[in-house]
């Protein structure tokens, strides 16, 4: 299994939309544990997954995507503190500053 199979693809769709299905039995080997925690972080979905979306998934595996969803959100945390020092302090110098995707729009708004 590959991180970008289709099937992986379709399962987290389904866990982070109100369709989740019970963890695969035959996906029950360390190559998938691996690339369905690899797909989930890839994109971008651990925060989403990290709840119980993930009850009865293997527990290495919701450990992984619990980790990863932790670490974004300290990630985005201290992207906001950053952020809210940056924006005012190019002002200040003249700088305009044109926000143009991301976690930093809301910010701004």
């Amino acid at each position: 299994m590959r991180p970008d199979d289709q099937a992986i693809r379709d399962f987290l769709v389904a866990a982070v939309g109100d369709r989740p299905e019970p963890w695969p039995d035959h996906w029950d080997h360390p190559g998938a544990l691996e690339a369905v925690g690899s797909a989930a972080i890839f994109h971008g979905v651990a925060n989403l997954l990290a709840g119980p979306a993930i009850d009865g998934w293997p527990e290495s595996l919701a450990d992984r995507i619990r980790d990863q969803a932790r670490a974004q959100a300290m990630w985005e945390l201290r992207h906001h503190q950053l952020l809210c020092a940056l924006l005012p302090a190019l002002t200040d110098h003249g700088v305009p500053a044109l926000l143009l995707k991301g976690s930093a729009i809301p910010y701004d708004l």
